[in-house]
């Protein structure tokens, strides 16, 4: 990869203003510390009823942000400005969403390379613009670029990714394939059988008939039947007696393959600009960037192993209940978080947790639901078996209105779930003589495993964080600090859960040391 040359805005300090939130009212000093709490997607629009940030009145310690040039009415370039400081204020950890065939994107786009400016995102039928739909190569290569200058990304995490992909990918013969009857609109997959929908599909990519449809006795069929879900009790078409695969089967859509360039591009590995092909072969710039993707429950028993949870492909899952479900089968998550890593058959893959407090599907949720899952998150964050949890999502909050924002309560739900197990650290990175030294990278992490943050010192060598002190038990917190020119090292440190910032200093030898 060429070297990139981009300027970060000037990363200011900025004091909280007192919160309010709307006609509720509580102590200024709610949600002071940041944690392991976050939003998928992110806004910079005011709380119902309020003047303030709804990101300063949650004070949340994890985002993924959209890879779009504007996420929730926040400009990628102002929200990487405000959330990428070396201060307590600072994210403790970023991810980049990328959008894939389903959401409007391809896999692959030479003309997406603006930095700041990724192109929009355009679904089947929507006109997506002269430069064409963002790629999910292209959005790789953006985060690993922008990890260079904002240490708290961590990856990036594919969206709704096994709408996309295909298990055991073996492209359709066109000889023998077969279509759907005619005006109908084909969807599936190989591992869930492909069905032909007698309406257009909805946003989401399944067959539902729209309100304004005509009556009639038109009904979803099964074209192919799944290599595990056979036809799902559908109906077969009666047009593939032979079951041949179904033409377009794989028409924009994910093979492993595709899923280890999109790594390749992450990890900074070497892109050609005219065709956007990946090097694997190229040295790795960025290589402790990680690849997760959306899960959800529905999906787990269609996993099959094909390569795809690897070093070179997929390192983590955000875990979900799908937002119609979330009602009923809340008290079952920690189990669907242990039936993704039993089907990986890896007793620890690395897992972020996530409830909605909105679906497409269902609008606003109620709050007990989503406060069930949260306390089931932080028992296994707390245990080391969950590295963060989202909530969908900060940019459905300002539509609430002030009554039920009122009725979620959600900066008292946090307050009093999160912030008396959360601490303030402090480390000052020093060379042999006891100088400060700027650039220093420093990784922090919870029970020596759960990554926490990853900061760089500036000029003064000092940098802050917020961190989990532990609830059942108290549990320290491993730090790594490294510089080039110098030796590696890893301190431990206890954070109070009092809100004392507990502070340390790191001395590093010179590699050329004896010491």
């Amino acid at each position: 990869m060429s070297p990139v040359s981009f300027v970060l805005p000037m990363l200011m300090f900025v004091a909280l203003m007192p919160i309010s939130a709307g006609s509720s009212s509580f102590d200024t000093h709610i949600n002071s510390r940041k944690g392991f709490v976050g939003s998928y997607h992110v806004t910079n629009s005011s709380v119902p009823g309020g003047t303030t940030k709804v990101n300063q009145v949650l004070n949340l310690g994890i985002s993924a942000i959209e890879n779009t040039a504007s996420d929730g009415g926040w400009g990628l370039r102002d929200d990487l400005a405000t959330q990428c400081t070396s201060a307590a204020t600072g994210a403790n950890m970023l991810w980049g969403m990328l959008l894939a065939q389903s959401e409007g994107g391809v896999l692959n786009n030479p003309n997406d390379t603006d930095l700041w400016q990724p192109l929009a995102p355009a679904r089947e039928g929507e006109d997506p613009g002269p430069r064409g739909r963002p790629g999910l190569i292209q959005g790789a290569q953006r985060w690993s670029n922008l990890s260079k200058i904002c240490p708290q990304i961590r990856g990036v995490i594919i969206d709704d990714f096994f709408y996309n992909y295909v298990f055991h990918f073996v492209p359709s013969n066109a000889s023998t394939c077969v279509n759907c009857p005619k005006g109908r609109h084909q969807y599936g997959s190989y591992t869930a059988g492909v069905y032909c929908c007698p309406w257009p599909l909805d946003s989401t990519g399944h067959c539902s008939k729209p309100p304004s449809a005509p009556p009639t006795n038109a009904t979803n069929c099964c074209l192919q039947p799944g290599s595990t879900s056979g036809c799902q009790d559908v109906d077969r078409c009666g047009t593939n007696p032979f079951n041949h695969s179904a033409c377009n089967e794989y028409k924009n859509k994910l093979s492993l393959s595709d899923v280890q360039a999109i790594k390749g591009a992450l990890v900074g590995k070497t892109v050609d600009p005219l065709t956007g092909t990946v090097d694997l072969s190229s040295a790795a710039q960025t290589p402790d960037l990680q690849l997760y993707i959306v899960w959800y429950n529905s999906q787990i028993s269609s996993y099959e192993a094909d390569g795809l949870i690897a070093a070179d492909a997929v390192d983590g899952a955000n875990v979900w209940i799908e937002g119609p479900q979330q009602n009923q089968l809340h008290g079952t998550y920690t189990e669907v978080i242990r039936d993704v890593r039993q089907a990986v058959q890896h007793p620890t893959f690395p897992v972020i947790g996530g409830a909605y407090i909105s679906h497409s599907r269902t609008g606003y949720l109620p709050p007990a639901p989503f406060k069930d899952m949260l306390t089931q998150s932080i028992a296994m964050y707390d245990a080391g078996s969950l590295e963060g949890f989202f909530m969908f999502a900060d940019d459905l909050i300002p539509g609430m209105n002030v009554s039920f924002w009122d009725t979620w309560a959600l900066p008292e739900m946090l307050n009093e779930l999160t912030q008396p197990w959360l601490g303030t650290g402090q480390v000052t990175v020093v060379d042999a003589t006891g100088s400060p030294l700027a650039n220093a990278s420093v990784k922090v992490f919870y029970n020596s495993t759960t990554p926490v943050t990853s900061r760089t010192t500036p000029a003064n060598g000092t940098i802050a964080f917020s961190g989990w002190c532990g609830k059942a038990k108290r549990v320290a917190t491993a730090v790594r600090v490294s510089s080039a020119g110098y030796k590696s090292t890893i301190d431990h440190m206890q954070l109070s859960c009092n809100g004392t910032t507990v502070a340390t200093t790191i001395h590093l030898q010179s590699i050329h040391s004896n010491v």
